[in-house]
């Protein structure tokens, strides 16, 4: 599909997936992009919208309807979005739009009508993404938004789509261009702060996964069912009950995650079948991001030996069974819980979070969403001098020939 001059042209696209969720979005950009928001939404605060700020309020649509025919009003949050435009290596601010609304399909869809019905034109997320930014971290944003498990991840990787790595980009080749004294190494500086992200950026369209581990009958299977609030696993009281790998997908404190079930981990199975599912056990520990070694408080002293894995660097160790034992945790790592009365749970939770994703990036942080965009970071770090800063730079965001020959002009500052 080829859209002549979009530039010049108003397009409306559901940005998120096709199923019903709790949040909906729709991207609306071009010119008269500002004249067909005013006309449908009333804000909450009557304070003029900038850039950058989300405003709560109604969508009708008119702006503030007096027909009794008129439609119901929607609530819905709106953004006004930092949109970069380049003519040439010029860069300038288009009028672009956010709305998010119920994840519902008519809602999204009825606002998508009073959009095109106001003169845009909607198109699909295959188009937005390849025809209207030749900016590659743009795309790949809007790509890794369409795909994002949670509310949490949607929202970072929505900052993506709305142009946080460009903006970056754009700022650090604009210091290149003005007498700003040690340019290189600010802006290696900056790129190693935004390199810190690079785990939380492979997970925004992907779940971390926490794989539970131990010796035999230590409850691990109780365990992954009280997480997830429903049965998953078989439960016996008999050792080697869980032969393979099980899993399944839940969210904690908005992060998604999946939860691995395996087979009791001791040194001498008891048949070829168990010892195949302690390989798989083994198989999965390798892959994990995180390991809850799970430990019986209630078994002989024999049975409480250190765990048998070597990725203790990224391991947590559970005492379950305390309803039983009493036993309380002995170190830092250590939690004390009851898988079958639920005892100890919510502080386990809260620290496979904080073990996960030990801090939150602020709004409009930049991230790197896919291998591409982490490995040109690293090039840029790698950088010796400002031309190659300037064409590393100029790789990252995907647009080498239009901007190399000539100075930037726009914005600057970290």
């Amino acid at each position: 599909m080829s859209l002549v001059n979009h530039k010049k042209r108003l397009f409306a696209c559901i940005a998120t997936g096709g199923e019903r969720a709790a949040v909906a979005t729709i991207l609306l950009r071009g010119d008269g992009a500002n004249q067909l928001i005013a006309d449908h939404f009333s804000p909450a605060t009557p304070r003029e919208i900038r850039f950058g700020d989300v405003r709560f309020g109604t969508w009708n649509e008119v702006a503030r309807p007096s027909c009794e025919n008129a439609a119901a009003s929607e609530s819905v949050v709106v953004a006004m979005a930092w949109s970069a435009a380049t003519t040439g290596a010029t860069i300038g601010y288009e009028e672009s739009w956010e709305i998010n609304c119920h994840g519902g399909e008519v809602a999204a869809a009825r606002i998508l009508r009073d959009l095109t019905q106001g003169g845009a034109t909607s198109i699909d997320q295959s188009a937005w993404t390849v025809e209207w930014t030749d900016d590659a971290c743009v795309c790949e944003g809007i790509e890794v938004l369409q795909s994002a498990k949670t509310i949490r991840t949607a929202a970072i990787a929505l900052d993506q789509s709305r142009g946080a790595m460009r903006r970056f980009a754009l700022e650090s080749l604009r210091m290149l261009d003005e007498p700003c004294s040690n340019a290189v190494e600010k802006i290696v500086a900056k790129v190693t702060s935004i390199a810190a992200w690079n785990d939380l950026g492979r997970h925004l369209h992907r779940s971390w996964n926490v794989v539970l581990a131990g010796r035999p009958n230590t409850g691990k299977s109780t365990l992954i069912n009280a997480i997830l609030g429903y049965r998953r696993s078989i439960t016996l009281d008999l050792p080697g009950t869980t032969r393979d790998v099980l899993w399944a997908e839940t969210a904690i404190d908005g992060w998604p995650i999946r939860i691995t079930d395996t087979a009791g981990i001791r040194e001498h199975p008891s048949g070829e079948i168990e010892r195949q599912g302690i390989e798989l056990a083994r198989t999965a520990l390798d892959v994990a991001d995180l390991i809850i070694w799970v430990s019986d408080a209630s078994a002989a002293e024999d049975e409480k030996s250190q765990p048998v894995v070597t990725q203790l660097g990224r391991t947590i160790r559970v005492w379950n069974k305390i309803d039983i034992a009493g036993r309380q945790p002995v170190g830092p790592e250590e939690f004390g819980i009851s898988a079958l009365t639920g005892e100890g749970l919510n502080l386990l939770q809260t620290a496979i979070v904080r073990r996960l994703v030990p801090y939150v990036p602020e709004q409009g942080q930049p991230i790197a969403v896919n291998a591409r965009q982490a490995e040109a970071l690293l090039n840029i770090s790698r950088a010796k001098d400002s031309p190659d800063l300037r064409v590393s730079l100029l790789r990252l965001i995907g647009n080498d020939a239009d901007l190399l020959a000539k100075p930037l002009t726009g914005p600057i500052g970290f």
